[in-house]
């Protein structure tokens, strides 16, 4: 792999700079960047699985850096036309320029929180792709987790509880950047809408339910196995047992061991 000029890329970025108040020409230069640098950098057999998984132009990380520390020093100096670009951004097809639209919008206060809950609720469909929604949850939601939680919180609810399974899936994810973010301390709705799905989840869902409970238990580990420890005595599935036992090792010892009797006197429920 070449090494990436990195004095030549913010050359180029901060020439594209000046098209941040006119939407589609900032889209069109930021297409030829991502274009050179794609094709420059990576080669047939450099593409991760998970890039594989939505159509991407594969440019390096550096990049990616670059644009998203412009796209906030100019969302600093031109606020007002920052919903305008995250707009024309997110039309693009391929993941870079979606996740810069993200990255965006997870920057942008206006003083109330609908406008980017607008957004959000409006690229989150169901059947938006897995990885999109990651993108969306992790970098968009910044601005609601840190002065807008509350409303944050009622959404996530309202997709957790819900009773299609695809929609469910999305709280589920949208739950992980709470989890992890040490900023974020009303820990206990989280607490609420985890117990139903640890009692009884799809396989799909466990792989984000797996990560969701190893963040909590990393942040706080007493909690998270005493809440575990009362849900395995309400009774959970064969398959929730089997990824607790899994998951015992994130725990310190004491807990751990809990935790494990826990397990091994629960009944299983299927």
């Amino acid at each position: 792999m070449p090494a990436v000029p990195l004095n030549q890329i913010q050359a180029q970025i901060a020439e594209l700079s000046w098209k941040y108040t006119r939407a589609p020409e900032y889209v069109e230069g930021l297409r030829d960047l991502f274009n050179q640098y794609g094709s420059l950098v990576f080669k047939k057999g450099q593409v991760t699985r998970k890039l594989r998984a939505y159509p991407s132009f594969h440019v390096p990380p550096v990049l990616m850096n670059q644009l998203e520390m412009s796209l906030i020093a100019n969302h600093r100096r031109y606020p007002q036309a920052s919903l305008a670009l995250v707009d024309a951004l997110w039309q693009e097809e391929m993941i870079e320029p979606k996740t810069l639209a993200a990255a965006l919008l997870g920057r942008v206060d206006v003083g109330e929180p609908e406008p980017i809950m607008q957004r959000i609720l409006l690229w989150c469909q169901p059947d938006l792709h897995p990885l999109v929604q990651e993108v969306v949850f992790d970098h968009a939601t910044l601005t609601l987790r840190e002065r807008y939680a509350a409303v944050w919180l009622a959404q996530i609810e309202a997709w957790a509880d819900h009773p299609t399974q695809t929609i469910q899936n999305m709280g589920l994810r949208a739950m992980l950047p709470l989890a992890k973010d040490r900023q974020f301390n009303n820990l206990p709705p989280l607490f609420r809408l985890l117990t139903p799905l640890v009692q009884s989840f799809t396989p799909d869902q466990q792989p984000v339910l797996a990560e969701l409970i190893t963040a909590l238990a990393r942040r706080t580990p007493v909690e998270m196995s005493f809440l575990l420890r009362q849900i395995c005595q309400r009774g959970v599935s064969s398959a929730s047992l089997r990824m607790l036992r899994r998951l015992l090792p994130i725990f310190p010892l004491h807990e751990q061991e809990q935790l494990r009797q826990a397990i091994k006197d629960a009944s299983p429920t299927s």
